[in-house]
């Protein structure tokens, strides 16, 4: 796959790509895993923007008996590791691999029953276009279920330099929930988790 203008590539996205599969992450995203799994009843069609090297998407796809995953991410570097996987797992035919920005997926609209994200929203530079994009390709009905890091007076400038320019870094609540609003999206439940993480989820 080709390099796209991200800071996962690379050495660096190897490294990241390693840690996203590691032990590690999964206990630190558990509980967020469980509660996208236990959404599910087998036949959706799912779309993971910022899927990096599969985290949510391949634990997905085993889930599933009749739906796809679409697998969003704009890094080649990650989504090399995520067709690896994919293969290594038998789950090639459940993943379709899409290497492009999260605010131009090129699904048809309504096309979508379940969007899910973790860990990619601090680092757009334009959230409003992801948000709405999402909102295009979801059915009526269709669920979001987010979660990324939360503001605060240690993260925030944080992620603004380790990230390229222009990242819009973490969000507040209020931020995110005026943000999705502003795509259409309703029913929103937001909640803190873990110290410095922000989880939430609406309709469509």
């Amino acid at each position: 796959m080709e390099t796209a203008k991200t800071m996962w590539t690379g050495s660096a996205a190897r490294v990241a790509a390693n840690h996203f599969a590691s032990a590690r992450r999964e206990h630190r995203d558990v509980d967020f895993l469980k509660l996208v799994l236990a959404s599910l009843t087998g036949d959706e069609n799912v779309l993971d923007v910022g899927a990096g090297s599969g985290f949510l998407s391949l634990a997905i796809a085993a889930k599933l008996n009749g739906g796809k995953v679409v697998a969003v991410d704009l890094s080649g570097d990650m989504l090399g590791k995520l067709h690896q996987r994919s293969r290594e797992q038998g789950l090639e035919g459940v993943i379709d691999i899409r290497q492009t920005d999260a605010a131009t997926t090129g699904l048809p609209d309504a096309s979508v029953d379940l969007a899910v994200s973790v860990g990619l929203l601090h680092e757009l530079q334009d959230p409003a276009a992801a948000f709405g994009e999402v909102h295009r390709v979801l059915r009526p009905g269709g669920r979001l279920v987010l979660k990324d890091f939360r503001a605060g007076l240690l993260w925030s400038p944080m992620m603004r330099l380790i990230h390229p320019r222009g990242a819009c870094g973490p969000f507040s609540p209020s931020t995110l929930r005026e943000v999705m609003e502003g795509a259409g999206f309703r029913q929103i439940r937001m909640w803190d988790e873990g110290s410095h993480h922000l989880v939430a989820t609406a309709s469509r």
